[in-house]
């Protein structure tokens, strides 16, 4: 939809943004000078929490949480940590070892971020005691008003 060959958050919000009355993703404004800083840490040995930090308005985000391949480390659905209405999340496994999570405002509202972190991750490691396994995320990008896109790097 946006001319660049490829389906990603830009082209599922600007999609939402069209089909929903009242669509306020042309109208807002948001500071292009802002720092998004996506990050993922321990939640506690049982999941792991994605966190986004942004000071403006954000439509989506998408990331692709990955770890070296490790028959022993699986992820589970990704929860919002908010209660938020209209507020999808998916995840999808595109191959082995590596997950997209994506989080939309299927309303074309805005995603509210909390302390707490924005998403949680259960993970199941079925691994020896004192065995450790490291997860890494790339690949994130964010949607604010207006359509643009932008990559995240963690």
């Amino acid at each position: 939809m946006n001319m660049d060959d490829a389906l990603n958050i830009a082209d599922v919000i600007m999609m939402i943004d069209i089909i929903v009355p009242g669509g306020n993703g042309r109208h807002l404004v948001s500071d292009l000078e802002s720092i998004a800083e996506l990050s993922l840490r321990n939640g506690g040995g049982t999941s792991l929490l994605l966190d986004l930090a942004y000071e403006g308005f954000l439509f989506g985000v998408s990331s692709l949480i990955y770890q070296r391949i490790c028959p022993s480390l699986f992820f589970g659905s990704p929860l919002l940590n908010e209660l938020q209405e209209g507020v999808l999340i998916n995840s999808h496994t595109l191959e082995e070892g590596s997950t997209r999570v994506l989080a939309v405002n299927m309303n074309g509202g805005l995603l509210n971020f909390s302390a707490d972190g924005f998403i949680t991750i259960p993970v199941t490691i079925n691994a020896g005691r004192g065995e450790r396994v490291k997860v890494d995320i790339s690949g994130g990008t964010v949607n604010w008003p207006g359509w643009s896109e932008y990559t995240i790097s963690s």
